[in-house]
């Protein structure tokens, strides 16, 4: 579904999740010599330094060995995907601050598949809706032993269903309005 990864502003927040265009990467030759083919399927998900380390691997590869990873941390929202956020230094021609969602093997909703994410959150394009642009995604698991894909990191917050009825009332309001349009524009 799409509601998860839509991305409603608040001012002051600074996660937001989703996907914008389609860009598929997957290791290979060159990643050896990054150590990405070295820590495939060997990468404990609850072990945030294993996975920053195999995610360092996969950027190096991508953009080369001067680009580093910082600022790597667990979010707590993404639902049933593990999702981490990230910083690129020096800025990448693809930004500064990214989202990095992961699906575990042994997840809610496993078996998962990154593209299905990738491409309806695409569809969004050219509509009057926040949606972040996408970099990579795969399926295959040669990173993590499961299929991930990263995008941009939008100021705002992810509206969780919940969270709603902790909101005073004019914040409850304006986010309810702010999703009916969102609505609107996406069936337009």
């Amino acid at each position: 579904t799409l509601f998860p990864y839509t991305t409603l502003f608040r001012s002051g927040a600074d996660i937001g999740v989703g996907a914008h265009a389609t860009c598929s990467a997957r290791a290979g030759a060159d990643d050896q010599e990054h150590g990405v083919r070295a820590l495939m399927n060997d990468v404990n998900l609850n072990d945030l330094a294993q996975v920053e380390q195999a995610w360092q691997g996969y950027i190096a590869s991508k953009l080369g060995p001067g680009v580093k990873v910082s600022n790597f941390r667990r979010c707590s929202v993404g639902f049933s995907w593990l999702t981490l956020s990230f910083d690129l230094e020096p800025e990448a021609a693809e930004g500064a601050h990214f989202i990095l969602q992961v699906g575990p093997p042994s997840g809610l909703f496993a078996p998962y598949s990154a593209r299905p994410q990738v491409l309806a959150l695409g569809s969004l394009e050219g509509i009057d809706v926040p949606v972040p642009r996408s970099f990579w995604h795969e399926d295959a698991g040669d990173v993590f032993g499961a299929p991930f894909f990263v995008t941009q990191r939008l100021p705002g917050d992810v509206l969780l269903p919940w969270s709603i009825k902790r909101a005073p009332a004019a914040e409850a309001q304006a986010l309810m309005r702010q999703f009916v349009q969102m609505l609107a524009s996406i069936h337009a």
